[in-house]
């Protein structure tokens, strides 16, 4: 399966899969799709990214609105992943901005995506959710403590989360920085968030000078 954003006369504007296979071709979504969630139709879709069993995109609507949203690709109602009206998990108010131009902020595998975003404060996070539970959950966020030093910065690449694992960048305020892995799975409660982090860096961590090294 391939997907892409798609453009045709009049401002068209889409998201659309491809078989390779048998060169089928299916609508994700378009400009005359209601956002889910959201007031009125979608006004520009762009970035697909393609798990085994989803779709996700992000897209933006009238009135600045913002946000991730997914399907599957066996078909399904488009859902919601988070937009600027989503409360943050364990963070100030609801998100501030999701998409960031020229900058990866979604990672896909399975049914489960990850995606960076900045809180009321304007402080960023990896944040987590499942299409087929719909719970929302904080992997790490800046003015955490982890490792022992407190986190300035976090990135990640488009294929930075596979098999439940979720492979990040993180940069510190004493200025060293390192590359981290930590189970994706939504946690039950939220709150064991970070001590589940924490273990985990147990098993993996890798010093990085290259921000990009994940990109």
């Amino acid at each position: 399966m391939v997907a892409w954003t798609g453009n045709g006369v009049d401002s068209q504007t889409g998201i659309y899969i491809g078989n390779v296979a048998d060169g089928s071709i299916d609508r994700v979504a378009d400009t005359n799709f209601a956002i889910p969630n959201g007031i009125g139709n979608f006004r520009v879709l762009n970035h697909p990214y393609l798990s085994d069993e989803i779709v996700a995109f992000e897209g933006r609507g009238e009135n600045g609105q913002e946000g991730i949203y997914a399907t599957y690709l066996d078909g399904g109602t488009l859902t919601r992943v988070a937009d600027l009206n989503t409360p943050v998990p364990m963070g100030d108010g609801n998100f501030s901005k999701l998409l960031f131009s020229g900058d990866t902020s979604v990672s896909v595998s399975g049914n489960m995506i990850a995606f960076r975003g900045l809180d009321a404060s304007g402080e960023a996070g990896i944040y987590t959710n499942s299409i087929s539970e719909d719970r929302l959950a904080k992997v790490v966020a800046t003015g955490d403590l982890l490792d022992g030093r407190y986190v300035s910065d976090l990135r990640f690449g488009v294929d930075s989360l596979e098999s439940g694992k979720l492979a990040f960048l993180a940069s510190f305020t004493d200025g060293s920085s390192g590359l981290y892995t930590t189970s994706a799975a939504v946690p039950e409660p939220n709150s064991l968030i970070l001590g589940v982090l924490g273990l985990a860096m147990v098993m993996r961590r890798f010093t990085c000078q290259d921000r990009n090294t994940l990109g």
